[in-house]
């Protein structure tokens, strides 16, 4: 009879198993491939692009780039991402909001990123036809106008021989972005090609105020990289800053 229950009780436990299933929602994956161009300081291509990072941010998912370029990320779950490029010595490019079904292959072409730049613009400052004139805000109140230009000059310093330059001039608090002036120029021969002058009327700033001038360089782009739909332009890191008052 012992022997009669026990193999009651292994059916009865058998029938039990072969009544629960185990189910997995199936995952959708897919891959995303495409290709990188790498750019030099002064906007040409290179003759090979690879050893470029492609990473899906915030995972693991990543490929590197061979020597045309090529690179695929398989397996990738269905989702909204940030897609980055990164290689050492070069400017990050990141696609935002990239939308995959990870369904298939998607492709993402026409990238490129450029090498950053070793050269600065160091600038001699001088501050100009500065007067002080007695006005009036809206409401009547009196209040100090100041005019003055800030002029500057530079010569190219570095092995990329850049073109292309920007100097921004800060009145006061960094933070102030309705004080900033910003001036891009054309770097000629290693050097801006005559005096250039920033003019400003300040109603806020005082006597006293500290003026910070800072220019940086960019590589130009050519008719080559204006082709790229996502195409990332690196600022040299070595800007020039300056900092001088206003009497």
């Amino acid at each position: 009879m012992k022997i009669q229950a026990s193999i009651l009780a292994l059916f009865a436990a058998t029938l039990i198993g072969g009544c629960t299933t185990t189910t997995t929602a199936p995952t959708n994956t897919g891959s995303i491939r495409g290709n990188i161009a790498l750019f030099n300081a002064s906007g040409d291509t290179l003759s090979n692009y690879a050893g470029v990072t492609a990473q899906i941010q915030g995972t693991s998912f990543q490929a590197t780039s061979n020597a045309v370029g090529d690179w695929e990320i398989d397996n990738i779950p269905a989702g909204v991402y940030n897609v980055s490029f990164t290689k050492l010595g070069f400017d990050t490019l990141v696609i935002p909001q990239y939308q995959f079904s990870g369904a298939g292959t998607s492709f993402l072409l026409s990238n490129a990123i450029q090498a950053i730049p070793m050269d600065s613009l160091p600038l001699t400052l001088s501050n100009s036809g500065y007067s002080a004139l007695a006005g009036f805000t809206s409401s009547g109140d009196s209040i100090i106008i100041y005019h003055g230009s800030i002029d500057f000059t530079g010569n190219l310093s570095g092995p990329d021989s850049l073109e292309q330059s920007s100097v921004i001039a800060t009145f006061g608090a960094v933070a102030d972005s309705n004080s900033n002036f910003n001036q891009s120029e054309y770097v000629i021969d290693g050097h801006l090609p005559a005096l250039q002058s920033i003019p400003y009327t300040k109603p806020p700033v005082m006597s006293g105020t500290a003026v910070t001038v800072r220019s940086f360089l960019w590589a130009r782009i050519t008719q080559k990289t204006e082709g790229f739909t996502h195409f990332q332009q690196a600022v040299s890191p070595y800007s020039s800053v300056q900092t001088f008052i206003i009497p």
